[in-house]
């Protein structure tokens, strides 16, 4: 069991890691006020039939089931629960329990943030890549007008139980996407962690591995350092984006050919090669960031990506121009530097574009 709380403007996030989160859960609901709503996914409410039940009945909660996958993460979605709030009738310190991976964090972060101005969240993620990464920090958003993560706000989650039994049943096609997460976290922080987590990516990612939740703690420790540094992602924080802004570039041009956590892995190629041509990494660094980033790929059934190198530079570049990151025209990139370090830089349109080319020669 590992717990750590983050100190945040509008209220604390406290986090509790381990087995049977069941308990904790239902503690901390008997202390909200009714109504309470739990909003969880089709493929979750399949997979955790009875853990949701159990909740559901324990804590009088009201459900409400979307669609699994990316596409709820939409503005009819967003009004689906708002209205859903609206007839239960949801008071300000009634809890919204976001029961599910990324998206349905994302979503139901989001409502949680619009409904009388803010009511408290808690999330309990149910994907390695979510807990990871995207259950702290208090983002929330939905995709609008083809843009991922346009419209959203800051609203950090009250309580994050992350159950690790959920990773039980897990399926096969999501581990690939928290490992892109861990190695990022790796990356930013510490070398030799980075050189253990690259040994052996597909063995490690098993839900009985007895080290992943050691590496589990350590990811979220470095996100909680980064966030309660820069909350509202106003300069270190940024440091998080390392891989992102490539990422959501494939993402959004890729036709669902990759997962979040995937596109990372390929993201930080691409910004490993962007390092190379800027001068943040010399030659030999850049060398073995490449070399190493590719065999992970490898290891994980990623390369060759050919239906990546077909993707037309002209396309990855326009998603790119339109993501958050861009400050009049240039780019804020996360470049590493090596592996364990990286910084922020403006990045120039012409050099991230040379940097695609590259990057698909190293991707065939």
């Amino acid at each position: 069991m590992f717990e750590l709380t983050l100190r945040l403007a509008r209220h604390d996030t406290r986090l509790w890691l381990g087995r049977d989160g069941a308990p904790i859960l239902a503690a901390d609901l008997a202390r909200r006020p009714r109504p309470r709503m739990l909003l969880t996914d089709n493929q979750v409410a399949r997979a955790r039939a009875r853990q949701l039940e159990d909740l559901v009945e324990g804590s009088d909660l009201h459900r409400l089931v979307l669609p699994t996958g990316e596409a709820s993460k939409n503005s009819a979605n967003l009004l689906t629960v708002l209205a859903e709030m609206g007839s239960l009738g949801l008071e300000r310190h009634s809890p919204l329990v976001a029961f599910g991976g990324g998206v349905i964090g994302d979503l139901g972060g989001l409502a949680a943030s619009l409904w009388k101005r803010g009511v408290p969240l808690i999330l309990v993620p149910t994907s390695l890549l979510a807990m990871v990464d995207a259950c702290l920090g208090g983002k929330t958003a939905i995709n609008f007008g083809g843009l991922r993560n346009a419209v959203g706000t800051f609203w950090p989650a009250c309580l994050v139980v992350v159950d690790l039994d959920c990773l039980d049943t897990l399926p096969a096609r999501e581990w690939a996407g928290g490992f892109g997460e861990l190695l990022k976290a790796a990356w930013l922080s510490d070398g030799s962690w980075a050189s253990r987590l690259e040994q052996d990516p597909a063995g490690l990612l098993r839900a009985g591995h007895p080290d992943l939740a050691g590496h589990l703690k350590r990811a979220l420790r470095v996100k909680a350092a980064l966030v309660e540094g820069d909350e509202f992602e106003a300069g270190e924080r940024a440091l998080l984006n390392l891989g992102h802004s490539f990422a959501h570039a494939l993402e959004a041009r890729g036709d669902g050919e990759l997962g979040h956590g995937q596109a990372v892995l390929f993201g930080m190629l691409a910004a490993a090669r962007a390092s190379r041509l800027t001068g943040a990494a010399p030659p030999a660094a850049a060398d073995e960031m490449e070399e190493r980033l590719r065999r992970v790929l490898a290891s994980l059934g990623l390369l060759p990506a050919r239906k990546l190198v077909r993707l037309s530079v002209a396309n990855l570049m326009k998603a790119m121009t339109q993501d958050k990151k861009v400050r009049e025209g240039r780019l804020r990139l996360v470049l590493p530097e090596t592996p364990g370090r990286a910084r922020l830089q403006d990045v120039a349109g012409e050099t991230v574009a040379e940097a695609w080319r590259q990057w698909k020669d190293l991707v065939r």
